[in-house]
């Protein structure tokens, strides 16, 4: 008798919480329209800039690309061999081989006292290297963007140490390197191949350390710039679109009574932020004038070795102002602008010449 009357106790119970229960089917329903709805109008957003993210353009012959490589590139990395440069070669050629060796065995070594700022010091001076920042309190301190030009195989260095920069970067690299490069753990700076699903593995993870790369994709001799590639924009581009996402969610945030708003408000405020873009100008300075680190279609060895030839080079990096993406404004649009940012420091020009248009030259030329 106690079930049957506990049964019939609990039939107006459930008469009465049925219809709260498709009230709240019924806005939970409507929450996921809403923001199937949004998802929707991102999506056809993002087609309808595709033009935008789409990869560069396939390299092509012209009369204006090779003009524009005899002013990049430098044919030999010795012109004219003077009487100084002569007497000094012998011992150029030991600094050249003993360097290079070091830079290979600090990557194949692959130890955590590399990130020790004393022995990283100690390396840099062995490999003749001085780094000079300017303006680096212009770095923001969170998660963040550092593009530069490219002038030199030892351009990199200049974010194994120094006490302005905030943390360890992840520099995105070209694939053609060995892949030990990118197994490699403990250098002062985390290496990534340069793809397209590196890009959006950094675009969605959560991981605040920032991000470097050279959008050139090759170095030059920093008499001119090589035209910039759009890759770096695919991080900027999932970021906008988690930004507006996060402001769906917090217009159904502030639905919720006000004693639950506020962790969730903040969970939500922590992704919105649009990362800055921190265009770098980068000038690189032998002590040797008549020695080129790189030729058009010189080896990654022979770069290294070139590199260390030099008794000294200084790496000069001057930091311009944090740059974002205006309103309503093409990512095209804004690659150009931060690129010509760079440009305008160097005193340079930037050349309608791509690092696919660079390789089929040098490809050309090795035929």
């Amino acid at each position: 008798m106690s079930l049957l009357r506990c049964a019939k106790l609990m039939r107006p119970r459930a008469s009465m919480v049925g219809p709260y229960a498709r009230r709240c089917g019924g806005r939970l329903s409507r929450f996921k329209t809403h923001v199937l709805n949004k998802e929707r109008q991102l999506l056809s957003e993002e087609i309808a800039s595709s033009a935008d993210l789409s990869e560069d353009e396939p390299p092509t012959p012209s009369s204006s690309g090779l003009n524009a490589a005899g002013i990049l590139f430098d044919e030999d990395h010795v012109r004219v061999w003077s009487p100084e440069l002569v007497l000094y070669t012998p011992l150029g050629f030991l600094l050249a081989a003993f360097r290079s060796a070091l830079w290979i065995l600090g990557i194949a070594l692959d130890q955590p006292w590399f990130r020790n700022q004393s022995i990283v010091g100690t390396y840099m001076r062995l490999l003749g290297v001085t780094v000079i920042w300017r303006h680096a309190e212009r770095i923001p301190i969170g998660r963040h963007v550092m593009v530069s030009n490219h002038c030199s195989v030892g351009d990199l260095m200049m974010l194994f140490s120094h006490p302005s920069l905030p943390q360890r970067y992840t520099h995105l690299i070209t694939s053609a390197l060995p892949a030990q490069v990118t197994r490699a753990r403990h250098l002062p700076v985390i290496m990534r191949p340069a793809s397209p699903a590196t890009y959006d593995e950094l675009a969605s993870t959560l991981d605040p350390s920032p991000v470097h790369l050279f959008p050139e994709g090759g170095m030059t001799n920093g008499r001119g710039m090589l035209r910039f590639s759009r890759g770096f924009m695919r991080i900027l581009q999932q970021q906008q679109q988690q930004q507006n996402l996060c402001h769906v969610q917090q217009e159904h945030v502030e639905q919720l009574p006000a004693s639950q708003q506020g962790g969730i408000s903040s969970a939500v405020a922590a992704t919105v932020a649009t990362l800055p873009v921190v265009p770098v100008a980068l000038r690189v300075n032998s002590s040797l004038s008549g020695v080129k680190t790189h030729t058009l279609n010189s080896s990654f060895l022979a770069n290294l070795f070139w590199f260390g030839f030099s008794p000294r080079t200084t790496l000069e990096a001057t930091v311009l102002p944090p740059m974002f993406p205006a309103p309503g404004e093409a990512r095209g649009a804004f690659v150009v602008r931060v690129q010509a940012a760079i440009a305008k420091e160097l005193d340079v020009e930037v050349y309608e010449m791509t690092i696919q248009q660079k390789r089929m030259l040098a490809g050309r030329k090795r035929a």
